[in-house]
């Protein structure tokens, strides 16, 4: 458990930023045991109904992922994912510009040649940690299972990571992940 803790030290996160962190990476090193430990427990607490979503994710984390190495904490990574947050904030929406304008693209063109690549996951509506993993696991909705597949790639070693307040949703998880 304390591999997973990559953010413990890290100031600039917050206690929620460190735990969100801190279940990707129990995900990630041992996707069999956060199933059976975190997963399966959540969701029945949560009384999630049951989908092809839900399902889809159970057989991954038992079947599809192995073990990987835990994300390691970037501040860089946190002060984009931070920006991205507040600005979703400010406007309301959900979306991958800036309140500005800017495209994702580029607003993470600054980090060419410091990552081989950068991609991006957005959750809305949750602040407990727990409960944004595990909706970025899930993926309900989307068609490629992008958020699933952010965290769970193990060419990704970097994460940064932001919750802020929305204007529409409540709350706003903005991850920035680097290769």
């Amino acid at each position: 458990m304390e591999k997973a803790n990559t953010g413990k030290d890290a100031s600039f996160l917050s206690a929620e930023e460190k735990s969100v962190v801190y279940y990707m990476n129990l995900a990630r090193l041992n996707p069999e045991l956060f199933e059976k430990t975190y997963l399966l427990k959540f969701l029945d607490s949560a009384k999630v109904k049951s989908s092809s979503f839900v399902g889809s994710i159970k057989n991954d984390l038992l079947n599809k992922y192995k073990p990987m190495e835990a994300l390691v904490v970037k501040e860089d990574l946190s002060t984009e994912a931070t920006d991205h947050a507040k600005d979703l904030n400010e406007t309301g929406k959900r979306t991958p510009f800036s309140k500005d304008g800017k495209s994702y693209e580029f607003r993470t063109a600054k980090f060419k040649g410091v990552y081989k690549g950068v991609v991006e996951n957005c959750d809305y509506g949750n602040k407990n940690p727990l409960a944004i993993v595990i909706s970025m696991l899930v993926d309900e909705g989307t068609a490629t299972i992008e958020h699933r597949n952010n965290i769970m790639n193990k060419m990704i070693k970097f994460v940064g990571v932001s919750v802020q307040p929305h204007k529409k949703d409540k709350w706003c998880c903005v991850q920035e992940f680097g290769k």
